[in-house]
């Protein structure tokens, strides 16, 4: 079973208050085996693509090299879950367009195991 732990939004940002105007939405499923879906915000909303890169190491390039190629990306604003494959220093290296990069400060999720919430305040 795969989880998304990659959420990537893919537009331009809004010139005055920085927020981004996505035209696609990347997902980045992870499990078994990674693999990308594109989601285009103007098509029907069950149009998408997907990708499947052959290595983990390939997670990152897929997006770059592939993804963002077809969107015509002037920005991104990415949400990475704690276990996420893609880095925040592959978006960082995006020298060339707007990028925004959210990760988690806090969080409760039920754990089946413990039968207990688990809560994380990464709060300054």
């Amino acid at each position: 079973m795969s989880s998304v732990t990659a959420i990537v939004a893919i537009g331009s940002m809004h010139p005055n208050d920085g927020c981004i105007n996505p035209s696609h939405i990347a997902l980045l499923h992870e499990g078994s085996r990674a693999a990308w879906t594109l989601h285009d915000l103007s098509e029907h909303p069950e149009a998408r693509r997907k990708w499947t890169p052959e290595f983990p190491d390939l997670i990152a390039p897929t997006l770059i090299n592939e993804i963002l190629s077809l969107c015509h990306t002037q920005a991104v604003s990415a949400t990475l879950v704690h276990n996420s494959s893609l880095r925040a220093e592959d978006l960082q290296a995006l020298t060339e367009i707007d990028v925004e990069i959210n990760r988690p400060t806090w969080s409760r999720i039920y754990s089946g195991w413990s039968n207990d919430w688990i809560v994380t305040d990464k709060e300054p």
